[in-house]
């Protein structure tokens, strides 16, 4: 004979308010890679106008989806520590000849 367990419970209730959260910009390693990539290849005041422009398209966008000014400021930093690793792997990874240490 089967036992009826689970007669007496009612079933979860299902909360959401429907919020979709954006992907940060820092673990997109696309956008990532291809900005640093950019912003390497330019000229130190090309680069800086290029970021300039770059980090207010980036902050229109997280604005649009709802990010507020706390949330804005904390993605743009991790955002821009990103890059800079990337920056940085580009120039050094560069500098040894075939790789060697």
């Amino acid at each position: 004979m089967q036992l009826d367990l689970f007669t007496d419970m009612k079933p979860a209730e299902v909360k959401s308010d429907g919020t979709v959260r954006a992907f940060p910009p820092a673990r997109r390693a696309a956008l990532v890679r291809s900005t640093a990539a950019t912003i390497y290849a330019k000229s130190y005041q090309a680069g800086r106008a290029f970021w300039s422009k770059h980090v207010a398209q980036l902050k229109r966008e997280l604005k649009a989806i709802g990010i507020d000014a706390s949330g804005m400021a904390v993605e743009i930093d991790r955002y821009t520590i990103a890059v800079g690793r990337e920056i940085d792997r580009l120039t050094y990874s560069r500098r040894r000849p075939d790789g060697a240490a």
